[in-house]
């Protein structure tokens, strides 16, 4: 889910001198343009009366940031239908509007970023649906909120690992597959790959590194920016004999896709990423139904 703990941190190479005054000028201006082109986008989806006009400029709001800050998004395919799971890897709070950017629908979020000075209101704005996750029932309340969203073809964004980490990809939370298994909701797995991968501690915060450096490093780096988003083939529940098969099969897939950057180039419908076509080794002699095409 958005804005969640992280994990270790990566390698942090040193920087030359001439580069820190770089770095500093770079932060000069982009920090008033992050808070003021966050402020102009929040009031603009305040004031939007019509949904879908509130999920375009959320959508605007996404590349014009990252636009601003100098990333620059590769998309391999863009998903075009309605009322399905976007489950994206989590690397860095910049995951936040690379998604924005890229796909229409709503975030899934703690109810803690709620209080985050201005951007707790930006993020209500723009539609976030909360959820406690030190709350007993939390997957329930997940359902009662998202399965009408669903159902009405919104699209909802969930971190499904948890927590933001530099490299693998986390055991996945059970609380997005069983909002798919509740709605009949389709999950389109997303792994989202920022270059220079083996240091991205620019884009990476963990709880031993410290905030106001790595702030600095992150609005002020003018390293490789680019960001493969790769979205791999639509799953549903009906494929798998249970939730956990479900729930490794799509990790594995994500994990596959994380460690080699040329699948971002190939076509993901022709290849076995969730081993379906060993369907008696997955389901006995159950019989696994193909999924219905979320992509464009």
């Amino acid at each position: 889910m958005a804005g969640s703990e992280t994990t270790s941190t990566p390698r942090v190479e040193p920087v030359p001198p001439m580069e820190r005054v770089w770095i500093w000028l770079r932060v000069a201006y982009r920090v008033p343009f992050l808070f003021l082109w966050s402020l102009t986008s929040f009031i603009l989806c305040a004031i939007a009366i019509d949904h879908r006009l509130r999920t375009r400029v959320a959508m605007l709001y996404g590349r014009v940031l990252l636009f601003g800050l100098g990333f620059r998004i590769h998309l391999n395919k863009k998903v075009t239908e309605r009322g399905v799971i976007i489950l994206p890897t989590h690397t860095s709070y910049a995951d936040i509007p690379v998604i924005q950017a890229c796909f229409y629908g709503h975030f899934v979020a703690t109810v803690d970023i709620k209080n985050w000075p201005l951007f707790g209101w930006g993020n209500t704005v723009l539609g976030t649906v909360y959820v406690d996750r030190g709350k007993r029932g939390m997957v329930a309340h997940l359902l009662e909120k998202g399965v009408p969203m669903l159902r009405r073809g919104s699209n909802l964004f969930i971190f499904g690992e948890g927590k933001a980490s530099p490299n693998p990809v986390l055991p996945l939370k059970r609380g997005a597959f069983a909002l798919s298994e509740a709605s009949g909701a389709p999950i389109v797995p997303v792994v989202t790959r920022f270059a220079e991968a083996e240091n991205v501690a620019w884009a990476f915060h963990g709880p031993n590194a410290r905030f106001r450096e790595h702030i600095v490093r992150f609005l002020g780096t003018v390293k490789n920016r680019r960001i493969d988003v790769t979205v791999l083939p639509a799953v549903t529940a009906d494929m798998f004999p249970d939730q956990d098969t479900f729930r490794a099969a799509v990790r594995a897939a994500m994990q596959r896709v994380h460690d080699d950057p040329s699948l971002h180039e190939q076509d993901l419908e022709a290849l076995d990423l969730y081993g379906l076509d060993a369907a008696d080794g997955l389901a006995g002699s159950a019989r696994l139904r193909p999924a219905r095409s979320a992509l464009g």
